[in-house]
């Protein structure tokens, strides 16, 4: 108490006296709350604790009163706070004239980020207070700002409400809050809510009989907190073991819907160098089947969720169709030689399976009885890397640090073709390609990373596809949108990224960096302490794992231009002592799960289950 000299009485609160102060030191004004203790020995109340362990997790806002420091003083305790010269009730006791509309929006907007920032914190604050009472959460002010802004998804009667509410006397406004309260239980309401906050929520995700629309609302808000928070009570971590080798791939082949009807489950399938497919239950945390042991390593699968089916290929360019609920073998298809990719491309025409063979030819198969429909020799000779786009409309081709420049087919056209028909596509004006993306909001928008024409510098060009028919034939359409080159001092990335359509994620050693597609750098982590070794984008989060035995999350803001990407916990491995790194990360909408490699060269499963609590 003697760091501080006391310039005046402020008022009480309900558990204490509240002072003006001033730091003998820094000379900072505060405000200092005393509260006695009736019984020492009963300690300090309850409510008293709740308030100051709330007040310490939401002190980064700057909309909520800061709690700057707490401590013993005679046979209590004071609080410090930050200082509020005023409050709402004596401006509005002092105006000359009523306020100004930009005034009014103003203050409803600093209280409504106040309470949105403690509900997004998991705290319910127990009145909004027009007094600085020191006892209660307050809320700072700010310049006025429209209150379209703060609120862009409300409708215009909406705004207009909220507007008019702050101006209704104490009576009128809780004759609304009755009216309003009975309003908060209409389906309606909840309906609208859901469908304004998650644009893909359909109604087929309500299943009928076990769940509201409010309570779907609930439910996914409580999951969406827990996965942004990653706190250790808001996850369940398993370790899951059983191959006997190194796991080389990993896919979910559970629907990533929010369903919340006690059936929904997060399944996935891994293919190792033991020679066997697996399937994993993460909710359980155990095996669901395995198959036979294969004559060969598997190396690469991939998931038909809809189906219910995985596809794998092994070491020697045997393809086969698996069922994912219980691990039967449906399918066979044998490649002349190795395959260097596949892809899963399930597209309205029938599901499909592109595999590229490494003497440089592309194959189409049926799905699920890998029946051949086309072969396209690409790059002769040449192991070749194949990406979809998010709509399954494109195939890009490619040879890594290759002369030959890549190409993009017209999927349709790999469909039942004679062979001496040429299929749609066109040859990009590059060379030397090294990685590329799909913007997933943009489905013909694709970006590659490539060196320039001396071979000296990376570049990362933009292009947009389109297509134009005609009687008999399809004519493939590139158009370049934009072009930069990154920066000397960065090493070649080896992991590449799209988000939305602008933002291009890049991996190099350790390091994250995004840029906009016109090269606008607008961010750089280091949160690794070794290299970063795989990564997961989606709508919500990025997921990046690394040798240094960790997964790093990270969750997107979208208020801005540009999508903002927050760093926000680590999930750590097993021991260094058995373990060397993660080497996969993938996630659905409930569960994250990384391959961590073990130092005898086999690898295990580490899942992190986030489960809703909520009724």
């Amino acid at each position: 108490m003697e760091q501080y000299c006391i310039l005046g009485r402020i008022g009480e609160g309900a558990h204490g006296i509240v002072f003006k102060a001033k730091h003998v030191e820094t000379g900072e004004i505060v405000a200092l709350k005393k509260v006695a203790l009736r019984r020492l020995e009963d300690g300090i109340p309850n409510q008293v604790l709740r308030e100051i362990k709330a007040l310490q997790e939401i002190e980064d806002s700057q909309y909520v009163v800061q709690l700057k420091a707490v401590f013993p003083h005679g046979a209590g305790f004071v609080l410090a706070f930050e200082f509020m010269l005023s409050d709402l009730a004596e401006v509005v006791r002092h105006t000359q004239r009523p306020l100004a509309q930009a005034q009014v929006k103003s203050y409803l907007q600093m209280l409504l980020k106040g309470v949105a920032f403690c509900h997004a914190n998991n705290i319910v604050h127990r009145e909004i207070t027009e007094l600085p009472d020191y006892n209660k959460i307050s809320f700072k002010e700010q310049a006025p700002v429209p209150l379209e802004e703060v609120l862009p998804d409300a409708s215009p009667q909406a705004l207009d409400l909220l507007g008019r509410f702050l101006l209704y006397p104490p009576q009128q406004r809780i004759s609304a809050s009755q009216v309003w309260n009975e309003a908060s239980r209409t389906k309606e309401l909840w309906r609208q809510l859901c469908l304004r906050r998650w644009s893909s929520c359909k109604a087929s995700q309500m299943t009928l009989g076990t769940q509201t629309w409010k309570q779907y609302y609930l439910r996914r808000s409580e999951l969406e907190f827990r996965m942004a928070s990653g706190r250790p009570e808001d996850f369940t971590c398993r370790a899951l073991a059983g191959h006997k080798g190194e796991i080389d791939d990993l896919a979910y082949i559970s629907t990533s819907e929010y369903r919340f009807d006690g059936q929904d489950k997060s399944v996935v399938c891994t293919v190792s160098s033991d020679g066997t497919v697996r399937a994993w239950d993460l909710h359980e945390g155990m095996e669901l089947w395995s198959s036979p042991v294969q004559s060969a390593a598997l190396v690469n699968l991939v998931a038909y969720p809809r189906l219910q089916l995985v596809v794998t290929v092994d070491e020697r360019g045997l393809i086969k169709v698996w069922e994912a609920e219980n691990g039967c073998e449906k399918a066979a298809f044998l490649l002349p030689m190795y395959s260097s990719a596949l892809e899963a491309c399930d597209i309205p025409e029938g599901p499909l399976l592109l595999a590229a063979c490494a003497e440089g030819a592309l194959y189409t198969l049926t799905v699920p009885w890998l029946q051949l429909l086309s072969r396209v020799n690409v790059f002769p000779g040449n192991p070749t890397s194949l990406l979809c786009s998010p709509d399954r409309q494109w195939v890009f081709a490619s040879t890594q640090n290759s002369d030959l420049s890549p190409e993009v087919f017209y999927t349709q056209s790999l469909l039942c073709r004679s062979e001496d028909e040429t299929p749609a596509s066109t040859t990009l004006p590059i060379w030397l390609t090294s990685r590329a993306c799909w913007t997933p909001d943009e489905a013909a928008r694709l970006m590659v990373m490539h060196r320039n024409d001396n071979g000296m510098q990376l570049v990362i060009t933009t292009y947009e596809l389109g297509s134009r028919k005609s009687r008999d034939r399809v004519e493939v359409l590139v158009r370049q949108i934009a072009s930069f080159l990154l920066p000397d001092t960065m090493m070649p990335p080896h992991l590449m990224k799209g988000h939305g359509s602008q933002v291009i994620l890049l991996v190099s050693g350790s390091e994250l960096v995004l840029f906009t597609i016109h090269g606008l750098q607008l961010v750089a982590f280091q949160d690794h302490q070794r290299p970063i070794t795989s990564m997961w984008v989606d709508q919500t989060r990025v997921i990046t794992s690394s040798f240094d035995l960790s997964l790093r999350v990270y969750m997107w803001n979208k208020e801005n231009k540009f999508p903002v990407l927050k760093s926000c916990y680590h999930l750590l491995g097993g021991s260094h002592r058995w373990a060397s790194g993660f080497t996969h990360v993938e996630s659905d909408s409930m569960s994250i799960v990384g391959v961590e490699a073990r130092n005898i060269g086999t690898s295990i499963l580490r899942s992190y289950y986030f489960q809703v609590r909520c009724g």
